[in-house]
């Protein structure tokens, strides 16, 4: 896996999705963030996809082929999910946030 340094988009609209490969939602939004992506990234629009997958990067890897996702995707954990202000509730930061509850994007610029 690769890590994401925000600054390396200054300047950029930034969509940020938190998903899951298990997130029924998540899987529907996929075709229309890639066709996002290429309708806009020429000017100044990136994807980046969070995974919070906890089945591993093998898994997410070989759906994000099988998807054909154009578009930048990293793994997450709950720290960066709670960093994010995703799943925040009562519940135990050690927990994976729940999909749908979970699930969200996020656009930054």
């Amino acid at each position: 896996g690769k890590s994401v340094n925000f600054n390396q988009y200054d300047g950029k609209v930034v969509l940020v999705d938190f998903w899951a490969t298990w997130c029924p939602p998540c899987r529907r939004s996929i075709p229309d963030l890639s066709e996002l992506h290429g309708k806009y990234n020429s000017r100044g629009f990136e994807v980046v996809g969070i995974s919070l997958d906890q089945s591993g990067p093998d898994k997410v890897a070989r759906f994000v082929e099988q998807m054909k996702i154009p578009y930048t995707v990293v793994m997450g954990n709950v720290q960066v999910a709670a960093d994010w202000n995703i799943g925040s509730d009562d519940r135990s930061r050690s927990q994976p946030p729940r999909c749908c509850n979970s699930c969200r994007t996020v656009i930054r610029r």
